[in-house]
């Protein structure tokens, strides 16, 4: 796929009211360029994939769409089958809607956890003395943080996510230690929150109230909140308005090494 491809599957996925980030497309392409496939019919794109490839042998599949009008041609499973081909022989995750869970399965995937998405209100709120703007910290200190969230390192991801136009990030830290940080971007309705990772719920409800102060009041913000961090959806359930949808958080290969007790809010369901 080309980056100006990219594009046009994030408006697909905007279609599927998947309510991608309107700034997605850059970051997710810089996590590894080689890994989002096209199907084309007559040079026209039809369907997409991500198979995106992590140092320490992980991978993240996403953005499985073929559009409405070419369904039913075994146009998917060739997407499918070159993901997992391009992914062989590493642990592979993906966050899949509901109904496909079962699909998923018959490919040696098995469900973790269930994400469920909230939806939150911007409102003016008293920031905590522990919480700064994450650009006041080098990005080295925020990359050492996330790789204690996340299965692997993903430096020119992150590089570009935290300076999203339009975006507001948020460290929390105290005595020079880094406890937590959040991201809050517009998306094609609204804005969604992520990652939002934190040492407990405490910093996390600090983080979650900037985030949620830093855009105008009235607004609707989404966040993506893993069902196995019971700290997480209570924080949720406390601040949310209303429970969405859900997806599942698969793994095929084994499952990785992750402190999903300080994951609050997932990055993104396209990829993370």
């Amino acid at each position: 796929m080309r980056r100006d491809e990219l594009d046009t599957v994030v408006q697909w996925a905007a279609k599927e009211c998947w309510n991608p980030g309107l700034c997605d497309a850059p970051c997710n392409y810089a996590a590894d360029p080689d890994g989002f496939i096209i199907a084309r019919i007559d040079g026209k794109p039809v369907g997409s994939i991500s198979a995106v490839r992590y140092e320490s042998g992980y991978g993240f599949m996403g953005f499985f769409i073929v559009l409405p009008e070419f369904r039913g041609r075994g146009i998917g499973r060739l997407l499918w089958k070159e993901a997992l081909r391009r992914l062989e022989g590493r642990v592979i995750g993906l966050d899949g809607v509901m109904a496909m869970v079962s699909c998923y399965a018959k490919s040696g995937f098995v469900t973790h956890h269930v994400n469920a998405r909230y939806r939150f209100v911007a409102a003016p709120a008293a920031v905590a003395p522990t919480v700064k703007r994450l650009s006041s910290l080098p990005l080295a200190r925020i990359l050492d943080y996330d790789r204690k969230h996340h299965p692997a390192s993903r430096t020119a991801f992150l590089d570009q996510w935290v300076r999203i136009p339009g975006s507001h990030g948020f460290v929390s830290v105290t005595d020079n230690r880094v406890e937590g940080y959040g991201v809050v971007r517009p998306s094609e309705n609204g804005w969604r929150i992520g990652p939002l990772f934190a040492d407990n719920a405490a910093v996390a409800g600090n983080l979650l109230g900037a985030l949620c102060g830093s855009v105008p009041s009235g607004e609707s913000l989404f966040m993506d909140v893993p069902g196995c961090n019971a700290a997480a959806t209570a924080l949720a359930e406390k601040r949310g308005v209303e429970r969405l949808f859900e997806t599942a958080r698969m793994y095929r290969g084994g499952t990785p090494a992750l402190n999903w007790d300080g994951v609050f809010g997932v990055t993104s369901v396209e990829l993370v």
